[in-house]
């Protein structure tokens, strides 16, 4: 297996390969509470595709406008993780995780823990956003519980040093003509059931969050 640090000159095959990966893991990296059985998953899955195309298109700007990737490459050249990041808008060192996905079978390989270590080299801190159940898994490599982010939990290996990110645009994602274009073909003949589905999404969502404060207050109080 083979680490790469990428920051320019990403190949479009490269592109598509990461874009298709973090897609198909959508309602692993997004806050709101969903799976792939999901009537609403097809148009979840179009906004995670346009908001990793979009930190795709900044790779190779410099700066905290940028984003940068860690891929792992098997030896026949194919990318088989990667992690996408960018940095702080106030400090370069200061990282923060925009999405990370490893394809199943070569999951337990050391692969995750062979692109953190690319990043840890690179960096003062890192931060980022899991659910609940992945915290066993970062607090491995020296993440610690830093605070609540809706459905998520917070992470950083330094909570003293934290900045401000570039993110991609929740308004750009919702207005898009891309996403837009998927929620229609949901049910093209009956909006309303379209809706339905994005409500009860958003009620298991509002579940989450409680749960979410639960767990801190009860183990982070």
């Amino acid at each position: 297996m083979k680490i790469e640090l990428i920051d320019s000159n990403l190949s479009e095959r490269d592109k598509k390969v990461i874009i298709e990966l973090a897609s198909e893991h959508a309602a692993d990296l997004d806050v709101h509470v969903f799976n792939k059985k999901s009537k609403i998953f097809p148009y979840m899955k179009a906004r995670e595709e346009l908001r990793t195309s979009e930190y795709m298109n900044r790779i190779g700007t410099v700066g905290y406008r940028g984003a940068n990737l860690i891929v792992c490459r098997n030896p026949d050249g194919d990318i088989v993780g990667y992690l996408l990041y960018v940095c702080g808008v106030n400090n370069p060192k200061i990282k923060s995780i925009i999405s990370t996905v490893v394809v199943k079978k070569y999951r337990k390989q050391g692969i995750l823990s062979s692109m953190l270590t690319a990043l840890f080299e690179l960096s003062n801190a890192i931060s980022l956003t899991c659910k609940i159940s992945n915290i066993p898994l970062y607090e491995k490599f020296g993440f610690k519980v830093s605070k609540q982010w809706e459905t998520m939990v917070g992470m950083s290996t330094d909570i003293s040093l934290s900045d401000s990110i570039m993110t991609v645009d929740e308004d750009f994602l919702a207005n898009h003509h891309y996403v837009k274009s998927a929620w229609q073909s949901l049910s093209p003949t009956n909006p309303k059931k379209v809706t339905k589905w994005y409500n009860e999404m958003v009620k298991d969502s509002q579940k989450e969050i409680k749960d979410v404060t639960t767990f801190f207050a009860n183990n982070y109080a």
